[in-house]
């Protein structure tokens, strides 16, 4: 690839003109959500049929689990 392509396609960083993006101020940090709690690795004993039910859904199989239970202990919580 040419140099003047390549360059084009990764400007540094002083080349890239940031003017048009607002400044984050105190608040948008203050009023950020967590967005993982402290995570840790159980070994738990799933049904079969429900284990490859979760699977068929993707990688991210472990993750829709976990959101699932978190949905219902909130719906639970109180």
């Amino acid at each position: 690839m040419a140099k003047e392509s390549k360059s084009f396609l990764q400007p540094s960083d002083d080349k890239i003109d940031v003017n048009d993006i607002p400044e984050l101020g105190e608040e948008y940090f203050d009023s950020g959500q967590q967005l993982y709690a402290e995570r840790h690795v159980i070994a738990i004993g799933i049904d079969a049929d429900v284990l490859a039910w979760f699977k068929d859904r993707g990688p991210d199989y472990q993750a829709q689990i976990n959101n699932l239970l978190r949905k219902y202990m909130e719906a639970h919580n109180g």
